[in-house]
């Protein structure tokens, strides 16, 4: 039986990035985990505004997801938590509520949900929509830069393209506001 900690959980990660733009200006892309807080035995609310930067193609990108975001922490069969040696509230902990933020906006996230820059400093919201393939190498990426174990990358990743294919085309996204009170 899993224990439920009603204290906020914060840790950071300990894969760190930097990237140097048109010096003297230095970005740290360090993943910080995100601050949850358990409000069920499967679902989490986001203490704070989390925020995931990255650098691909030429601009920085970044997910902005608001305090009280409830969410999951990764709609995947236990079989692959067990087998990876993983729980929601570890180092997945980013990955998760990035991929359970687009995946609940079914790739449309809100305004200000997904930001572009060239400079890393002056942001544009982009609206974009995200497909499925985009949103669970999102998934993997976070993983990667969180510092995860490259074999308990692939089997958490696997886990959710087995399950997140099916939901995406035939279900309707989980409004976890009607699970908690």
């Amino acid at each position: 039986m899993d224990t439920m900690v009603t204290e906020p959980i914060k840790e950071t990660a300990s894969a760190k990035t930097k990237i140097k733009v048109n010096e003297p200006v230095e970005i740290d892309l360090s993943v910080v985990q995100p601050i949850n807080q358990p409000v069920s035995a499967r679902v989490y609310r986001l203490h704070e505004q989390y925020r995931f930067t990255w650098y691909f193609g030429n601009k920085f990108r970044r997910i902005v997801i608001d305090e009280g975001f409830l969410y999951d922490g990764a709609s995947i069969p236990r079989f692959f938590w067990g087998l990876a040696g993983m729980r929601p509230d570890g180092l997945v902990r980013a990955a998760a509520t990035v991929h359970d933020f687009i995946f609940y906006h079914r790739g449309k996230v809100p305004k200000g949900g997904y930001q572009t820059s060239d400079d890393g400093h002056h942001w544009t919201d982009d609206e974009t929509p995200w497909d499925l393939k985009h949103t669970d190498l999102l998934f993997g990426r976070v993983m990667r830069d969180s510092g995860m174990p490259k074999i308990r990358r692939r089997l958490m990743f696997l886990g959710v393209k087995m399950a997140s294919w099916y939901i995406w085309q035939y279900k309707k996204p989980v409004d976890h506001s009607k699970t908690v009170s």
